[in-house]
């Protein structure tokens, strides 16, 4: 389950490469001819930068990128907030009028919001870099690491989506950088450009995990032991492999909100929810560790959860 979500993280991350250049496509077209659509944008992304470091054999300090990657993060979501208070257009924020704004409602696609949220916090799959990045590996710093950046990236989620919404409605759709033309704002240009490294450092990181998955299944260990190697044309082979059928599955999706549905709905509720709840459970059956005090309630809670991001995404990716 883990290697089915980290592939299609993966193809996402290619698709949103797309949608990130597509909108600048007459400007690259003037020095690249023949980038005319975005299945070429993707590939020729792929093939110069994504497919190259898919291949290093492991990312040492994490750091290092994890700065990059955040750093435009943030850049992107203050240019966001900014054209909120400073829009491009000459008509200032009365392009909104209040009855076109609206905080709650209930539809088919609010309720791709749990799916989509049950993706946006699942990252078990880069949990052993993490750890192994710490200074003092223990229980308690890689808990104040995961409340740190849960809390850290709900603020900039909550940030983007209010005012990319605020500033768009009510003309909002899909991914909410679609919403904004780097074509007439040069600001945006350059923020989309710079967050695209973000995207190029996030997909090597989700890839690598589960080449090593293959690894481990295929030697019985992988890059992370410290005295074995895996052999540099096996490591060639399985990148390129593993890369290519990224980008194949990228190039016949329809969209990166519908991947990101998808995998919420299907993953990340398995491994959020139904996994933990049913590890918790079996732990009790056995008798290792029988439920106490609200667990037993929490586990029922998981799997309630589990199954009602399943059900709905399901249902709303149907009609997509």
């Amino acid at each position: 389950m883990l290697i089915v979500y980290n592939i299609g993280t993966a193809v996402g991350y290619i698709v949103v490469i797309g949608e990130i250049f597509t909108p600048m496509l007459p400007v690259i077209r003037l020095y690249v001819p023949w980038l005319s659509s975005s299945s070429h944008i993707m590939i020729a992304s792929w093939s110069l930068v994504m497919l190259p470091l898919s291949c290093l054999p492991k990312v040492s300090h994490l750091y290092v990128t994890s700065f990059l990657a955040i750093a435009a993060t943030f850049f992107i979501s203050g240019i966001i907030v900014y054209r909120y208070f400073v829009p491009l257009s000459s008509a200032p924020a009365a392009r909104n009028s209040e009855e076109d704004i609206k905080y709650f409602c209930v539809s088919r696609r609010s309720l791709l919001a749990l799916p989509v949220v049950m993706f946006a916090f699942d990252c078990q799959s880069l949990v052993f870099q993490v750890w192994t990045e710490l200074a003092y590996p223990s229980r308690g710093s890689m808990a104040k690491v995961a409340t740190v950046s849960v809390l850290v990236t709900s603020l900039v989620y909550g940030v983007v989506g209010f005012f990319g919404y605020m500033a768009n409605t009510p003309h909002v759709h899909g991914n909410i950088l679609t919403n904004y033309d780097p074509m007439r704002d040069r600001l945006f240009a350059i923020g989309e450009t710079f967050y695209s490294i973000t995207v190029n450092v996030a997909y090597v990181l989700i890839l690598i995990p589960c080449r090593d998955a293959i690894f481990q299944m295929w030697y019985g260990f992988s890059h992370t032991h410290e005295s074995l190697e895996i052999p540099h044309h096996s490591n060639l082979l399985v990148s390129v492999l593993l890369s290519f059928f990224c980008l194949c599955l990228a190039l016949l999706a329809p969209g990166f909100l519908y991947i990101v549905a998808l995998m919420g709905a299907f993953c990340s509720s398995t491994l959020c929810f139904t996994y933990p709840a049913l590890f918790r459970q079996r732990l009790h059956i056995l008798g290792l560790a029988p439920y106490a005090g609200y667990e037993r309630l929490a586990v029922w809670a998981m799997y309630f959860f589990g199954f009602s991001g399943a059900m709905m995404g399901f249902f709303v990716l149907v009609g997509m």
